[in-house]
């Protein structure tokens, strides 16, 4: 796709093994490329099958269509008989003490030693539990099966909600974005260290945050990034910094957010002025091709958890603005999903002791 050449690159695709090609991925650059050649209806087959998938490019895909998304969530409620073996086990009051005493190391090797001894529908209720116990990273770690994947009230918390979109707002962000890097890059674990050195929910290293800081005027040596507030409000004002460098792009912000602006501009090319959708997947970097994909599905996810509305993805990003029609340009955008299933289990609420700790940190990579 580097070069320009979009029937070599079809021909590359067409040549993967079907359980690779058939993915939402695959199929709509398939169908991107299809449209590169003006096969318009070999492009839209393409882009039906990728459309069912809820991803960044089955949201691209739909988009192309013009039809509803497949965000259909499910709900996270706990069933008494399978999460007995969670509910009475000696791991959650231990877990809670660990958690008092700031030991997040030894509380992260119980609740990993526990959902190791869980069957899959088991898991899946620690993970609920985790969530509705504020135990946010826990509750990511635990769901992270495919049968899991619409679980979007589980798998996508939102913490510190009123401090979130108070310095979105104030820095000119998309609250649904910042929520999705978070998710990303932290998985809303506050105490939260890389190897790298960048600390809590938005990963800021202490450099980049002493320079914020100074910037907005806030005083002091050392900056406390595992203070939530603290990181989210120096964590904006940085994406604000990248958002007027790179023209309010999304993708362009998350990739020098990952890889760092040197890198960001050796990788523009022609590719990324005329498809920039293609583009991602030339990026030669692999975590950063997927940090950028994943962060904008998470972006489309957190629109919905946060006020139950849809805007088209290739809304939000400024390089893809003229992939719609007209005419679905300000509509919000609808859900496909199957009836409701009428839950046949008896749901239940569990209680246990809220720590005013932390949560363990757990890199979520």
């Amino acid at each position: 796709m580097s070069a320009l050449n979009p029937t070599l690159a079809l021909a590359r695709i067409d040549a993967m093994q079907p359980e690779l090609r058939d993915v939402a991925k695959w199929r709509y650059v398939r169908g991107r490329l299809q449209e590169w050649l003006g096969r318009a209806d070999q492009a839209a087959d393409d882009f039906h099958v990728a459309s069912s998938d809820a991803s960044f490019f089955g949201f691209l895909a739909a988009d192309r269509l013009g039809i509803g998304y497949a965000l259909c969530p499910e709900p996270s409620l706990l069933d008494a008989k399978l999460a007995e073996p969670i509910l009475t086990s000696a791991a959650l009051p231990r877990m809670v003490e660990f958690f008092a005493l700031s030991e997040g190391v030894q509380a992260k090797r119980e609740w990993m030693h526990l959902i190791g001894s869980l069957n899959p529908a088991q898991r899946r209720q620690a993970g609920i539990l985790a969530s509705q116990q504020g135990w946010a990273e826990l509750g990511i770690l635990a769901l992270n099966q495919p049968p899991d994947r619409k679980l979007y009230q589980a798998r996508f918390p939102i913490l510190e909600t009123e401090t979130l979109t108070l310095n979105a707002a104030r820095n000119g962000l998309d609250p649904a974005f910042v929520a999705g890097l978070i998710r990303q890059e932290s998985a809303w674990n506050p105490a939260i260290a890389s190897h790298a050195g960048a600390i809590g929910l938005m990963q800021m290293l202490p450099s980049t945050a002493a320079i914020t800081a100074k910037t907005l005027g806030i005083a002091g040596r050392t900056v406390n990034l595992r203070d939530a507030k603290l990181n989210l409000k120096l964590g904006t004002k940085h994406l604000a910094d990248l958002a007027k460098k790179y023209a309010n792009s999304p993708m362009l912000m998350t990739a020098a957010y990952n890889a760092g602006p040197n890198a960001l501009k050796r990788w523009i090319d022609p590719l990324y002025t005329s498809h920039p959708d293609l583009w991602i997947e030339t990026v030669p970097y692999k975590e950063t091709r997927d940090y950028i994909s994943t962060v904008l599905a998470f972006t489309v996810i957190y629109d919905y958890r946060l006020d139950q509305t849809l805007s088209r993805l290739s809304n939000r990003v400024p390089e893809f603005s003229g992939f719609l029609p007209a005419a679905l340009e300000e509509t919000s955008v609808p859900t496909r999903c199957p009836p409701a299933a009428v839950a046949s289990h008896e749901a239940i609420e569990f209680e246990a002791p809220r720590s005013t700790k932390s949560p363990p940190a757990i890199s979520p990579r």
